[in-house]
């Protein structure tokens, strides 16, 4: 199933028609037609009935609406976690310093840190350099 069938469907859904939910998504009503049916086809059952005003979701239907907007919802919310992943608005950031790097040096970058990256964590590691008298070399 398409994620645009969905959104279709519940376009029909919230619309109450074809005709009115045609002229929201700007497509065709053979096109429209043809992905309720491949939802009703996929689901095993009618998802709507016509009335003298257009048409409303049968029962089976409500509880599929219900659910398909749950999916949608999930998938925007997984679209736009993705996107704050990608561009470091969420994740794990990792910081490391020196011991001889200035404390408020390195509490001015976490406040900064912070701010511009709300979502993200936070993970400080003082580490000194390899070779650095009294420190093993890579630790």
């Amino acid at each position: 199933m398409d994620t645009r069938d969905l959104q279709y469907l519940l376009e029909v859904a919230d619309q109450g028609g074809l005709g009115r939910a045609v002229e929201a998504l700007g497509i065709s009503q053979p096109a429209l037609s043809k992905a309720i049916q491949r939802v009703e086809q996929q689901v095993g059952a009618r998802l709507f009935e016509r009335t003298a005003r257009g048409m409303r979701p049968s029962e089976a239907g409500q509880r599929f609406i219900e659910r398909a907007r749950r999916i949608c919802l999930e998938y925007q919310d997984a679209l736009l976690e993705m996107h704050e992943l990608d561009s470091g608005q969420q994740g794990l950031l990792r910081l490391g310093y020196s011991p001889t790097m200035p404390e408020e040096a390195i509490l001015d970058a976490c406040r900064r840190l912070i701010r511009e990256r709300p979502k993200a964590q936070l993970r400080l590691v003082k580490r000194f350099a390899p070779g650095t008298a009294g420190q093993p070399a890579g630790r």
